[in-house]
């Protein structure tokens, strides 16, 4: 009887009683160090977190208390497209310096734009900009937006900065006449006289790529002409936009989303 009890049926064959004992505890034991594991990961995230939170030479600037915390609360209000509106309130409530991540402050100092946009070595861009660099033959490139260093960035730009100084932009004019004078054109033939209703933003948008189009290829790209985004080229745009958006939040998920090999 006791051989009996001590054999437990398993399909057409027996497993005997004392391994079923010994496969219950490995498993439990299993549990207990997936949950220790896990609660340990926590502990530890917590920690960092919160030495982060409190040695970081920011702690001392105003700003939501999430902010602090994680850049998951910038992200937020990029995702709800009220981020330039809750930035205007933000700086309304705690002034010119407003912590907006645990190593990020927005500054409204219109006077400095010229000290922090300049190429001195110190201020150097942040990963945000690398988010629109392309992937050529399997290895991420750079180009004068997305380069971060300095030097390499000067280097970039020498060949062309003589076109975006002040002659060669006032060179350009003539060019934009012709192009705002297509566009006007546009505009009464296609709604003055017609009584349509306009999207005008759509416009200005056909326009603005038609003289980018002129002066930088010597043709319009044909957006005003057809009256629409015929090739996807604006609505790609502006997906982009967004992403860079999105995504400059936190730069490393870039790397996840679209550099990822």
């Amino acid at each position: 009887m006791s051989e009996m009890a001590s054999n437990v049926p398993i399909g057409n064959g027996t497993l005997p009683g004392g391994q079923v004992g010994q496969s219950w505890a490995s498993s439990a034991l299993q549990s207990n160090l997936i949950l220790t594991f896990g609660a340990a990961s926590l502990v530890t995230l917590f920690m960092w977190f919160f030495i982060s939170y409190q040695t970081s030479p920011l702690k001392k600037y105003p700003g939501p208390a999430l902010a602090g915390w994680t850049n998951l609360w910038r992200l937020g209000q990029v995702l709800s497209g009220e981020y330039a509106p809750r930035m205007k309130k933000l700086h309304e409530k705690y002034g010119p310096i407003v912590r907006i991540g645990p190593n990020l402050l927005d500054l409204d100092f219109p006077e400095l734009t010229r000290t922090i946009y300049a190429t001195d070595p110190k201020w150097k861009k942040s990963n945000f900009y690398q988010n629109s660099s392309s992937i050529i033959d399997g290895k991420i490139t750079y180009h004068m937006f997305s380069e971060v260093d300095n030097a390499l960035h000067a280097r970039m730009k020498r060949p062309v900065v003589r076109h975006y100084s002040v002659p060669s932009v006032l060179a350009m004019e003539p060019l934009m006449d012709k192009v705002i004078n297509d566009l006007l054109g546009h505009l009464q033939t296609r709604y003055v006289d017609t009584k349509k209703e306009c999207e005008f933003g759509e416009w200005l948008g056909y326009y603005a790529w038609d003289f980018l189009g002129i002066v930088t290829f010597s043709t319009k790209f044909g957006f005003m002409e057809k009256g629409c985004d015929f090739d996807g080229t604006l609505a790609i745009a502006d997906k982009s936009i967004d992403y860079l958006g999105i995504c400059g939040q936190m730069p490393w998920m870039d790397y996840w989303l679209d550099k990822n090999p």
